[in-house]
């Protein structure tokens, strides 16, 4: 895929187990996710949401506004929106056209620790540990 020419000089590429082509991600890593299109890659971290160029590994944006650890994220169906959820008990939504914040989901009794769109994209699912979904339009 993507392979520095220089990678004996850079630390994100030693010591990967056989067939890695590059490492990426920084925090602590709870979440991953492509682009329906597949052009690119979301990390969810305890730093927020780092997305990459799925192709060159190239640092697109990150998605900063959770005051805690990023748990789950999610794509819309056609790419545009990502959910984020946290646990400081919030949703974040994100226009990836623009590449800016939209809106929050807060003050949630238990959190979501799991994300889905519906297949239309007029839903988004949140699910916690405490075994509530709750659905949003």
């Amino acid at each position: 895929m993507f392979i520095s020419d220089t990678v004996a000089d850079d630390p994100a590429y030693w010591y990967l187990p056989i067939g890695v082509k590059a490492r990426i991600g920084k925090g602590n890593i709870s979440d991953i996710k492509y682009s329906p299109d597949g052009e690119k890659l979301a990390v969810g971290s305890s730093i927020g949401i780092w997305l990459y160029g799925a192709n060159t590994g190239d640092v697109l944006s990150l998605l900063a506004g959770h005051t805690k650890n990023v748990t789950s994220i999610a794509f819309s169906p056609d790419g545009t929106t990502l959910a984020s959820a946290a646990d400081d008990d919030t949703i974040q939504l994100w226009d990836l056209v623009n590449m800016k914040h939209i809106g929050s989901l807060e003050d949630m009794v238990n959190g979501s620790s799991v994300l889905a769109f519906s297949e239309d994209g007029t839903l988004l699912a949140g699910g916690s540990s405490w075994g509530d979904v709750d659905l949003w339009k």
